[in-house]
């Protein structure tokens, strides 16, 4: 799932993942054209990673078996690096998911909905006046009551005691 607040996003890589790079990077003694050889050199000279180079990285690791290709796998950090990839990519999608979910829970506009803009034949909605919520839910959903709704719920009732 694409996720644009984390777009050009930067994370530190930790010392004990650089050290791994390091170690796979002097170690390889195969072709430097394969996958895997200059990015590790960037990342050495960067110390840090974008969040699209993170998928880059982890959907590499999905697609590569490390005991066939263990030079290579080792060339991109082996193990330590799989791992330090997963859990960062985990964890920053968590958080933007964390924070949109609170932001729907306190506004009535859904963070989870992209903007749109309307056709000129849209119809415009009546404009409604809205109640104070009155319990818990209403206030941690962000709903409000709105008058109209409640006039038709009472017209309704009443209509429907009268025939009885």
């Amino acid at each position: 799932m694409a996720n644009i607040k984390l777009k050009h996003k930067h994370f530190k890589i930790p010392e004990e993942v650089l050290s791994s790079l390091k170690t796979g990077h002097a170690g390889y003694r195969g072709p430097k054209k394969v996958e895997g050889w200059i990015r590790t050199q960037n990342l050495l000279e960067d110390k840090k990673v974008s969040y699209e180079l993170l998928k880059k990285i982890k959907h590499f690791f999905d697609n590569t078996d490390a005991s066939a290709n263990y030079a290579i796998y080792n060339l991109n950090g082996g193990e330590l690096m799989e791992s330090w990839v997963g859990k960062t990519l985990k964890y920053a999608r968590e958080y933007v998911k964390r924070a949109k979910k609170n932001k729907s829970k306190t506004s009535p506009k859904t963070e989870f909905r992209k903007s749109h803009t309307k056709t000129p034949t849209t119809k415009v909605p009546k404009s409604r006046m809205e109640r104070a919520p009155k319990n818990r839910d209403e206030i941690e959903k962000g709903r409000g009551v709105y008058k109209e709704n409640e006039d038709n719920i009472k017209k309704i009732i009443f209509e429907f005691i009268k025939n009885k």
